[in-house]
């Protein structure tokens, strides 16, 4: 009989702690040993200034073998983003009023992932993030 409960094939990474930020955070990074695939999540709160093209928010995948040298996520290891612009995912350019969720499925064969969000320009007043990954199709389960 197959299991129903998906909480025991998944184990949620935080990647930082969430807050409102005016600069890029140092992201932690997950670790995919043991899964063979990847969910990440991009949350974003209203813009705490308006975006435009000089001041804005890029999101970007990047993965790694031996968690030290990461390199931008290529679009055909990704699922559900529409277009990757040199390693863009998502990016904030206009203004921003309410919270969004971007979500990637990252199929990739590389062992660390994370996720990235780049402040550009200047942001005098802060804007909610947060990120997570989240593991998927563990190779064994149940997963703590």
């Amino acid at each position: 009989m197959p299991m129903r409960d998906m909480a025991s094939d998944l184990s949620a990474v935080s990647l930082f702690t969430p807050g409102i930020l005016t600069a890029t955070p140092v992201a932690a990074t997950a670790d995919l040993s043991g899964f063979e695939a990847a969910t990440i999540y991009f949350t974003t709160g209203p813009g705490g200034i308006t975006f435009t093209g000089a001041n804005r928010i890029d999101l970007s995948v990047q993965h790694s073998d031996d968690n030290a040298t990461f390199v931008n996520v290529a679009s055909t290891d990704l699922v559900g983003s529409p277009v990757v612009t040199a390693g863009v995912v998502q990016s904030y350019q206009a203004l921003k009023a309410a919270t969004t969720i971007d979500k990637f499925g990252y199929k990739g064969s590389k062992r660390y992932v994370q996720a990235v969000a780049t402040f550009v320009g200047t942001h005098g007043a802060g804007t909610p993030v947060s990120m997570a990954v989240v593991p998927c199709f563990p190779l064994k389960a149940p997963v703590a």
